[in-house]
């Protein structure tokens, strides 16, 4: 909800830094400790890459709808409904900022 209210707000770099901690929970909670140590180790430049998706304001809040189809899946403990959100939320954020994954 913290990200909502921010993007609302227009506050996109407040947002890029939850989003950031979101992807880091989810690194933590899946004990993918060699991506969770690439994301930390290159925080500053993760973190320019997640503002990237809010470039266009009138789109920000997909993000968050992204993020909320993801927990609900991990809710539910659907690991292939938490893996396809996953997946379409990597190639949404890419195609706000204009990279269209082939495929």
């Amino acid at each position: 909800e913290a990200m909502a209210i921010e993007l609302r707000a227009g506050r996109f770099e407040a947002a890029a830094r939850l989003d950031f901690i979101f992807h880091q929970k989810l690194l933590q909670a899946s004990g993918n400790r060699a991506m969770l140590q690439v994301i930390t180790a290159s925080q500053e430049i993760f973190l320019e890459s997640q503002k990237l998706p809010f470039i266009r304001p009138e789109r920000a809040m997909e993000t968050w709808q992204e993020h909320r189809k993801i927990l609900r899946a991990l809710t539910r403990r659907s690991q292939a409904g938490a893996q396809r959100a996953m997946q379409e939320h990597i190639r949404n954020a890419a195609a706000r900022t204009g990279v269209v994954f082939a495929g």
